[in-house]
């Protein structure tokens, strides 16, 4: 479950992460075959957090973050 309702849910890197540990976790699990993404409160989930998400000004930004091990709280690279 995507739990931030007061942010209506927004993705920020620290949430990035745990969905990517999920996946890797349903993907190597052959007995795993389905998964169920929630939201907390009224809202689904209204996108990327823009707090977070504004450090990223070019695409290349958002490549590097996307290929980064150090999204979350250690993001942006130094």
């Amino acid at each position: 479950m995507v739990n931030r309702p007061d942010q209506r849910n927004a993705i920020d890197f620290a949430t990035m992460d745990e969905l990517e540990e999920v996946l890797t976790i349903l993907e190597r699990d052959e007995s795993l075959r389905v998964l169920v993404l929630t939201g907390g409160g009224d809202t689904f989930v209204s996108g990327g957090d823009l707090k977070d998400f504004q450090v990223l000004v070019t695409a290349e930004d958002g490549q590097r973050m996307a290929r980064s091990p150090l999204r979350g709280k250690r993001w942006p690279a130094q």
